[in-house]
């Protein structure tokens, strides 16, 4: 089995890093850029060929409005990674299910 990473980011304005963004500098933070990526890690076999399958999959990556990454880019930065309580069975099961991408054993 083998762990895949997908990144996927609204190319649209994000309202949600906007907001972010303007609480952080109303706090009194330096902040020069917020990004806001949703973050999805899948335990996967075979692992061949799963990441393109998932970057084309509208559940995840709406081609009108997100860009996928399976990495990111390197900067100066500082990165947080914020989990939601909802487990993501519902999530794992569409996926699965409805369309088809089998090889998902947990995510």
């Amino acid at each position: 089995m083998v762990k895949v990473e997908l990144f996927v980011k609204l190319v649209i304005p994000d309202t949600t890093a906007i907001t972010a963004f303007h609480t952080l500098e109303k706090m009194g933070a330096n902040v020069e850029k917020l990004e806001r990526y949703e973050y999805f890690s899948f335990d996967v076999d075979p692992a061949e060929g799963f990441l393109e399958k998932a970057k084309k999959t509208d559940v995840l990556v709406n081609a009108n409005k997100h860009k996928a990454v399976d990495i990111l880019e390197k900067d100066e930065g500082v990165s947080l990674l914020v989990q939601d309580i909802e487990s993501g069975h519902g999530l794992l099961n569409t996926l699965r299910e409805r369309l088809g991408l089998t090889e998902i054993k947990s995510m």
